[in-house]
């Protein structure tokens, strides 16, 4: 996992909190930070989790602090994800009996960040496990009270989960385009991916040429599929997280413009940006 900016802790604490409580698997848990001062390092220690962290000023390349956590893992398989998803406790060791390959794109309900406090509280006084299980059952989303209610919206700032069909449709469709809301959310978490330590390594990690978030997790997945085969993890109950809704203030369209046109510019040329990446990483490991 990696954190940058000032996200909050809180939300990484209940993340690693459910990889602690993974059954039937041994792992470790890395967790890198690049900010201007050591913000979690303390917590760290606390959590038990192996921490790496990097000064810097420059809080918008996600691919640079995803690549400090990839190049202290150990394991022989790695699953990168963020610091704001919970898992299933058999979430690891279901993934792993799977048929050996690259798996990606877990399915994922949204707990909405008003929400946030109150799931907090709960989880303070009667524990992670407790407040997870008082959840309302629904497929896309959770809560501690009343039932959500989701629909496309025109109005600006709601969100709006949809499958990725549908987005795909919404994409594809002018008319479609005019009734859309200003942030979408999919079904499942795209930057959860599994993949052996060999494959990471040999595409060079996360590529570090995109600013704020969004297109390293893409271009990452993208590689991982020139060298082995890849498949979306099954829509399944015991595979679905949970991603604790936040502020997204990182997002901005500007850049997401320019990161879409840095990603096709290396998709162009495959090798040559799986071998820049390449020497970025191993300058980065030693």
């Amino acid at each position: 996992m990696s954190i940058y900016n000032a996200f909050d802790h809180q939300r990484l604490h209940y993340a690693v909190q459910s990889l602690r409580a993974q059954e039937r698997v041994e792992m470790e848990i890395v967790v890198a930070e690049s900010n201007p001062n050591p913000c979690f390092k303390n917590s760290a220690k606390d959590l038990g989790v192996r921490y790496k962290f990097e000064a810097s000023s420059e809080i918008s390349n996600p691919g640079r602090v995803r690549n400090l956590a990839l190049a202290m893992a150990t394991g022989d398989l790695i699953y990168s994800t963020d610091a704001d998803i919970l898992f299933p406790p058999r979430f690891m060791s279901e993934l792993l009996a799977l048929p050996r390959q690259v798996w990606i794109h877990p399915p994922k309900r949204r707990l909405p960040k008003d929400q946030f406090l109150r799931f907090h509280a709960r989880a303070h006084e009667q524990g992670l496990e407790s407040a997870l299980a008082d959840m309302r059952s629904d497929p896309y989303f959770a809560s501690l009270a009343e039932p959500i209610q989701y629909k496309l919206s025109e109005k600006e700032g709601l969100h709006y989960t949809c499958i990725l069909s549908d987005y795909a449709r919404w994409r594809s469709t002018p008319e479609m385009r005019q009734r859309a809301p200003a942030f979408w959310d999919s079904t499942c978490h795209r930057g959860g991916t599994l993949a052996s330590r060999f494959l990471w390594h040999e595409v060079g990690g996360y590529a570090e040429v995109y600013h704020t978030w969004g297109y390293e997790d893409v271009d990452v997945q993208w590689k991982l599929q020139e060298k082995s085969p890849i498949g979306q993890i099954p829509n399944e109950e015991r595979f679905r997280t949970l991603h604790l809704d936040h502020d997204k203030t990182y997002f901005s369209p500007e850049h997401n413009a320019a990161n879409q046109q840095r990603f096709q510019e290396r998709k162009a040329s495959p090798a040559h940006a799986i071998a820049y990446d390449q020497l970025r990483f191993k300058a980065l490991k030693s």
